[in-house]
């Protein structure tokens, strides 16, 4: 006789389709991390929001809006001004801050926001006794978190996070082909980039956020040496999921 078992980490993804506002424009919320987000992240996508007249329905996150520093494979320096639940109390705060701006956020989940709960399961603590992403960040209860979500506009595009995909174009042009439809993700913080595809039944593209991080934060010490630095900026898709358009922060 099989014995079934169920992980809140090895699952198969959920997406949820929404109609929101669907002739209005969308808002793409790449990468945050919060409590090490950009300092300006705020301010910049609500100016962003209101140059659209872009509803709180259309706002959507692309994951990894917390991150779960203390409970990564990176080393842990005994001079980081944090400990583990110094992190968890910035990221409450700097998410009721957030609930306050985007009340009815819908929040992809990222490899980030999966951290904790990943460290809970390779304890083996069964999943049954671990918390749920909501009791740990205390986000809002108007707020929606899935793996994926579809915009149901009169031209769809899917909306996740990204990773376990490459950033070659050719990844680029298969996201739209292995989908079916346009494809909006973060993760990938040092690239913001918008690819389109046209085939015999299929005009779609493919959209490269970028991200919205403090580069100069501890979390980031992983890429202080990486070539490619952090692209900041954010998301936008205007004519009925049509058109994406990226809008980059400038300092």
């Amino acid at each position: 006789m099989a014995v079934k078992g169920s992980s809140p980490i090895f699952r198969r993804p959920s997406v949820k389709v929404f109609n929101g506002s669907y002739k209005k424009n969308f808002l793409l919320i790449p990468d945050l991390h919060f409590g090490f987000e950009h300092p300006r992240a705020l301010e910049f996508l609500l100016g962003v929001k209101e140059l659209y007249q872009i509803p709180d329905s259309n706002c959507i996150s692309l994951g990894d809006v917390w991150d779960g520093f203390h409970f990564s494979r990176y080393p842990k320096g005994a001079d980081y001004p944090l400990t583990p639940d110094g992190e968890i109390e910035l990221a409450r705060k700097t998410t009721k801050e957030w609930g306050k701006a985007f009340p009815l956020l819908k929040v992809c989940m990222g490899n980030h926001d999966n951290r904790m709960i990943k460290a809970a399961t390779s304890a083996l603590l069964p999943s049954n006794i671990i918390k749920s992403l909501k009791d740990i960040y205390q986000y809002p209860d108007t707020w929606e978190l899935e793996e994926c979500f579809v915009a149901n506009t009169k031209s769809p595009f899917l909306c996740i996070h990204g990773d376990g995909q490459g950033i070659s174009p050719t990844n680029l042009a298969g996201n739209p082909k292995q989908f079916g439809m346009s494809v909006a993700f973060g993760h990938f913080h040092s690239l913001a980039s918008i690819m389109h595809v046209s085939t015999q039944t299929l005009d779609a593209w493919s959209f490269n956020t970028g991200c919205l991080v403090h580069e100069e934060s501890f979390v980031f010490e992983y890429g202080s040496k990486n070539r490619h630095k952090p692209v900041i900026g954010c998301g936008v898709v205007i004519g009925e999921g049509r058109v994406p358009i990226f809008h980059p922060l400038l300092t």
